[in-house]
């Protein structure tokens, strides 16, 4: 007597629980794609930072070189890209720009520098550019 009352129920409790089952799943598959987009989006991050620290080190190697130029005024460029390893490469340069300032009274003078660098690093480029004083010196000498 008691299955009078359920005909037409078989089978409910089981396409509720397939339809809960396909929620999940779905959510699951979202999960999964976001996850993927979001380390696509960390990779290219991690490039464009390793590519700026290679640009970096480029412009600072350049303004180590400022010593051995002040005496020569000339520029100088590295030919080509620098290989450093793996996928990483830079390639740099550093020009003198002339006298930083002359304030009419001083007795003291500086040289201004321009370093470039520009880092690659897994396809992704990214550039550098620092402006330095160089001195004090005094006026009137060969510095």
């Amino acid at each position: 007597m008691e299955d009078e009352g359920r005909r037409g129920e078989e089978g409910t409790v089981l396409i509720l629980a397939l339809l809960a089952l396909l929620g999940l799943t779905l959510i699951g598959i979202s999960s999964i794609h976001t996850t993927n987009f979001e380390n696509i989006i960390t990779g290219n991050d991690r490039s464009r930072i390793e590519a700026f620290y290679r640009g970096e080190w480029g412009a600072v190697d350049r303004l180590n070189q400022i010593s051995t130029l002040v005496d020569e005024r000339k520029d100088f460029h590295a030919p080509g890209l620098t290989h450093i390893g793996g996928e990483r490469y830079y390639d740099a340069s550093v020009n003198y720009e002339g006298p930083a300032f002359d304030d009419g009274g001083s007795e003291f003078g500086y040289m201004r520098f321009r370093a470039y660098g520009r880092g690659e690093f897994a396809g992704t480029s990214q550039e550098v550019e620092v402006q330095v004083s160089y001195g004090p010196f005094p006026l009137g000498t060969n510095y």
